[in-house]
């Protein structure tokens, strides 16, 4: 019975002092309660926003492929903001693609060239960079390794 009590008097805390939350876990560390839920939330919103930072670097540069960083933001903003991953797949430059990519797990055609052209351009660049041969290729073999990945997808 008391534990019971005891349970219920945390949760009205908890309530008291997030009236807008529903039902979330409850986590009492020293003396103080948290929603678990909330802390998950904010942790999953800054790790999509950071995700979609590097992405947008991403589109910029040649090296570094942003889709991944889309995809993976999607999933964190499933986790943490509805409104987020909306805007995402909504966005006007990547929306398409990503929308795609969530319902089908497919990779338009015209997508599809862009990127192996921009990968096959990003090839020489690496070549001729004052860099040492096992890093250059390190960043050529990604690049295949995701050409190979984007080539065994289906198209839309």
């Amino acid at each position: 019975m008391q534990l019971r009590e005891a349970n219920n008097s945390k949760r009205s805390y908890v309530k008291s002092q997030y009236p807008q939350a529903k039902e979330t876990y409850n986590v009492n560390v020293d003396g103080a309660a948290f929603r678990a839920g909330a802390i998950t939330k904010i942790f999953y919103r800054a790790l999509g926003l950071l995700l979609v930072g590097i992405g947008f670097v991403g589109m910029v540069l040649p090296v570094l492929p942003g889709i991944p960083f889309f995809v993976a933001a999607i999933f964190c903003f499933e986790r943490s903001s509805l409104r987020l991953k909306r805007w995402l797949l909504n966005h006007r430059w990547i929306g398409p693609g990503l929308s795609a990519w969530h319902e089908r797990h497919s990779i338009s055609m015209k997508l599809k060239v862009s990127v192996l052209l921009m990968m096959a351009s990003a090839i020489p660049v690496i070549i001729f960079q004052p860099i040492t041969g096992w890093i250059k290729f390190l960043l050529i073999s990604a690049l295949i390794a995701s050409a190979v990945f984007i080539l065994t997808r289906p198209s839309t």
